[in-house]
């Protein structure tokens, strides 16, 4: 065999190894494989491990199982007695249906968040300020429901759950509430106090009160009676 007929050998042989490179994708184990073929989504979802796509034809995408962890944005919301709050929320999220997620929303990492910012606000703004403060189990179910029943289903994503970080309230309101707790303590005969710790702002402190000194007026020792 000649030369020309070598190189032309392997030329091909070259050109046989980088297609099949190219055909051969591995889908990772949270992974799951959207395979879109001149425009129009495939119906089967590739499952983890390799997975072979027409090169120049078809086109990989990857979308992640893994469950999603959100920040929601702090804002100020409004309680049903008109008193302004701070919120801080996280949402908890994943993907069940990949295709649904990669083509019924434009991100569903950045909607998900963003409708559960508005249907936060919404819910809170339905809820006395009492209510808000009583019981955090409770309130953060009525934000999942709501948040869950916001989110479209269409873009194949299960929020799990919503959990609420941060209440910020007023500073004229936590005055009246440090009030309201030394005048119950001064009541039960505790005298509340303030102190400021190494860098920190003043936090109450309740002090106890000093020891009671009681005179014995009856006889020293049984001797004396």
């Amino acid at each position: 065999m000649d030369a020309p007929a070598i190189i032309g050998c392997a030329a091909a042989i070259g050109c046989l190894a980088l297609a099949a490179r190219a055909a051969v994708r591995v889908i990772r184990p949270h992974e799951r494989g959207v395979v879109v073929r001149l425009g129009r989504p495939r119906v089967r979802t590739r499952a983890p491990g390799p997975t072979f796509v027409l090169p120049g034809v078809d086109r990989l995408h990857r979308v992640s199982l893994w469950t999603v962890v959100a920040d929601v944005a702090a804002q100020d919301v409004i309680t049903r007695d008109k008193v302004a709050v701070g919120l801080h929320a996280l949402v908890t999220f994943h993907v069940v249906d990949p295709a649904a997620a990669l083509f019924g929303v434009e991100d569903y990492q950045r909607a998900v968040p963003a409708t559960a910012r508005a249907a936060i606000r919404a819910a809170i703004s339905r809820v006395d300020l009492g209510d808000l403060l009583a019981n955090r189990a409770d309130l953060n179910a009525a934000l999942t429901g709501a948040v869950v029943a916001a989110v479209d289903d269409g873009w194949g994503v299960r929020v799990d759950r919503v959990q609420l970080e941060e209440l910020g309230l007023p500073a004229s309101l936590t005055r009246v509430m440090a009030r309201q707790v030394r005048e119950r303590h001064s009541v039960a005969g505790v005298t509340p106090a303030l102190y400021v710790p190494s860098g920190g702002a003043a936090k109450p402190r309740v002090r106890a009160p000093a020891k009671s000194t009681v005179t014995w007026a009856g006889p020293r020792s049984p001797m004396d009676c």
